[in-house]
């Protein structure tokens, strides 16, 4: 063992005698960097570089100005990072890393008390009805708007900013560059005097001092996107401000009339004191786009975008030589070989200390039909799909059952509870993630995290190739343990349950209207579900598989 130590010991040693060639060529000590910007994101550009040198040391970051054509030629060429906004030909048609880091959203607004408020809450206004209310000056009225007899009418207000103005213009297919134009500012004013009103303005013109929610006297203008008279479920956004920025996001909020910002970067980024300004830009830099008259994304959504980022594979900086293509092989050799033996000797040690009593199954072959399992004896299953198991201890180790990650497929992150937290059955105790995507996973028992599965946050996918072994997350001791195991399945019991989530998992995807709009295969020949038919669908199926199969199993 001392010999199998110093071995790695001396790889080590060697590999950063080499590395160390390298250190001065690396352009995290350059003194300046240049950050390229268009137009139309120079004054965010700014603001985030200002906020962030305040709280960061290193290279100064310094923001370039490129005009909307030079950006499209010039970009890419010796640039390591550019903030433009969606259009921009050069992002569409190059190999960037294109990041979303907040957006454009224009919507209509309507005074809070305005008399027809309850029924423009239930049906909504249709994308060609807000068109056409920019296509001439001619008097409009609410009852052209919601389809029946009231000859109230419409005041339109449109903010005379440009990034409105040209949204608005692709929007209704007309320039509407002198349409009853009001100061960026004035816009609530002339709503709050205004209850017949409807006004076209940017979300951040809208919102209150500290961007948490609307300001008093104003109210986002139900849009009913898919046309059917009605607010769906699916459409239902407007609530509160969280659940409408989610809702642009994945897709509820009608296309056109959002614009995306771009951080643009290299597909493999290498420069350490950008990678980290941008991390710092979908998160504490969020609350600065209000600023700039721009919203923050989602929630859920900056996490996506980290994974995004932080898992690009990082390139070595090659110093001035002939000989340095040569030492980075050798450098990565080296590396290769420390880490296979490290990992070696971590398993050794593990193999010969560990005394846990978690009981070792054979993973098995898995089809996606009636007879799925194969669920392994001695497991105890709760309609959370979760599986328990008690250690010799009295503790309970905790995982995923395999029918979930079956269909949900890979998962790319996890969210865990730290050592020493407290669980409460049916409430959230891990969130699975897969490229941003993510479902809530509720407790099984209650009582105290002793343990967690730490391999899972550099490898989730254990979840998926091991969920019985490997693939465990939580050890808890638990709190109710005798009366809360009588809510669990096991043997044969669980396997007729499974077969009847089959048949709701099936009556899910029949009745999804997500599903359905994007149109992806659910069911293959002889009306057996696909593998990982979750994978293919967006962020908005994933919503209603937590609201309409997830959270309803464990009632």
């Amino acid at each position: 063992m001392k010999t199998f130590l110093l071995s790695i010991g001396l790889l080590l040693f060697y590999s950063f005698l080499i590395s160390g060639e390298n250190v001065q060529s690396d352009r995290i000590h350059e003194k300046v960097i240049p950050v390229w910007s268009t137009h139309e994101t120079f004054s965010l550009s700014n603001l985030l570089i200002e906020k962030y040198s305040d709280s960061h040391t290193g290279p100064e970051l310094r923001v370039q100005a490129l005009d909307s054509e030079k950006f499209k030629h010039d970009f890419g060429v010796d640039s390591d990072l550019g903030f433009t906004l969606e259009g921009n030909e050069s992002i569409e048609n190059k190999a960037f890393l294109k990041l979303v880091i907040g957006r454009n959203v224009i919507v209509p607004v309507m005074h809070s008390q305005n008399p027809f408020v309850g029924i423009v809450d239930r049906q909504g206004v249709s994308l060609e009805k807000l068109a056409e209310l920019l296509h001439s000056s001619d008097a409009k009225s609410w009852g052209m708007l919601l389809g029946n007899n009231v000859s109230t009418p419409v005041s339109i207000f449109v903010s005379d900013d440009p990034s409105v103005q040209s949204v608005l213009s692709d929007f209704s297919g007309m320039n509407v560059s002198s349409f009853h134009g009001v100061p960026v500012g004035k816009v609530v004013d002339a709503i709050q005097r205004n209850p017949g009103a409807i006004g076209y303005v940017r979300l951040s013109d809208v919102l209150d001092a500290e961007y948490q929610g609307l300001a008093d006297g104003v109210k986002l203008l139900p849009v009913d996107k898919n046309g059917n008279g009605v607010i769906d479920f699916s459409e239902k956004i407007y609530d509160n401000l969280n659940d409408f920025r989610r809702g642009v996001w994945i897709g509820k909020y009608p296309r056109s009339l959002v614009r995306n910002i771009y951080a643009v970067l290299p597909t493999t980024p290498d420069n350490e004191a950008l990678t980290d300004f941008v991390s710092w830009v979908l998160t504490d830099g969020q609350q600065y786009l209000g600023h700039s008259g721009y919203t923050e994304l989602a929630f859920s959504e900056k996490s996506g975008k980290l994974d995004k980022l932080l898992v690009q594979p990082a390139v070595t900086e090659s110093s001035v030589g002939d000989n340095s293509l040569g030492r980075g092989a050798i450098l990565a050799f080296v590396l290769l070989v420390g880490l296979g033996l490290l990992i070696h000797l971590v398993y050794l040690v593990k193999t010969k200390n560990s005394n846990a009593s978690t009981v070792i199954i054979p993973e098995k072959s898995r089809t996606f039909n009636e007879n799925f399992p194969g669920t392994p004896e001695g497991l105890y299953f709760d309609k959370t799909h979760t599986w328990i198991f008690m250690e010799r201890d009295g503790k309970v180790r905790v995982g995923i059952d395999d029918f979930l990650q079956h269909f949900t497929g890979k998962y790319t992150r996890i969210k865990m509870k730290k050592t020493g937290d407290s669980v409460k059955r049916n409430e959230p105790v891990v969130t699975l993630i897969q490229d941003g995507k993510h479902l809530d996973i509720c407790a099984p028992v209650s009582g105290t995290v002793k343990a967690i599965n730490e391999a899972l946050t550099d490898e989730p996918e254990r979840i998926n190739n091991s969920p019985y072994n490997e693939g465990w997350i939580y050890l808890i001791e638990p709190l109710n343990w005798l009366s809360e195991i009588r809510f669990f399945k096991m043997g044969q019991h669980y396997r007729s349950w499974l077969r009847r989530e089959l048949l709701r998992l099936k009556d899910f995807f029949a009745v999804s209207v997500h599903a359905k709009v994007y149109g992806q295969v659910v069911f293959q020949d002889g009306g057996e579900i696909c593998e990982a038919v979750l994978q293919e669908f967006g962020p908005e199926v994933w919503e209603d598989f937590q609201k309409h199969f997830l959270d309803v199993s464990k009632l």
